[in-house]
């Protein structure tokens, strides 16, 4: 990957599964805060996901959901309706995992490693390697 991105936000839209030519890609969009009070921020992306894995996700995937998003950021210049040129933020996902609520296990094809339960006792200061 020649860039990357990835940050934790939440689905702005219900997705959206279009066809083109002959593959088939998931888009949606993300809001992401930075900062926390009157510094808050929230940055919008839209992403897209292709193939098999996008048309997999979209029914699991609804507004509101937190997700975690890595993949690659490219920034697409367009004109809005009052004539001024802005950047619109894209991510191609690689890999979108759900953060509330959803299934545990990451949407990039793999699987996620299984859970590990709690050890049954405590761990003592000699159970420490150091």
């Amino acid at each position: 990957m020649a860039n990357s991105i990835s940050f934790v936000g939440r689905i702005g839209q219900e997705p959206e599964l279009k066809d083109v030519g002959s593959n088939t890609v998931l888009e949606f969009s993300a809001a992401s805060d930075v900062g926390w009070g009157d510094r808050k921020v929230t940055n919008w992306f839209r992403c897209s996901m292709w193939g098999k894995r996008g048309q997999n996700l979209k029914q699991h995937l609804t507004k509101g959901k937190q997700v975690f998003i890595t993949g690659e950021l490219s920034l697409r210049k367009f004109t809005d309706r009052d004539g001024n040129e802005r950047l619109s933020p894209e991510v191609n996902v690689n890999q979108l995992d759900f953060v509330s609520g959803g299934q545990d296990r990451p949407m990039d094809g793999g699987s996620a490693p299984a859970p590990q339960a709690a050890p049954a006792t405590p761990a003592t200061d000699d159970d420490m390697p150091f």
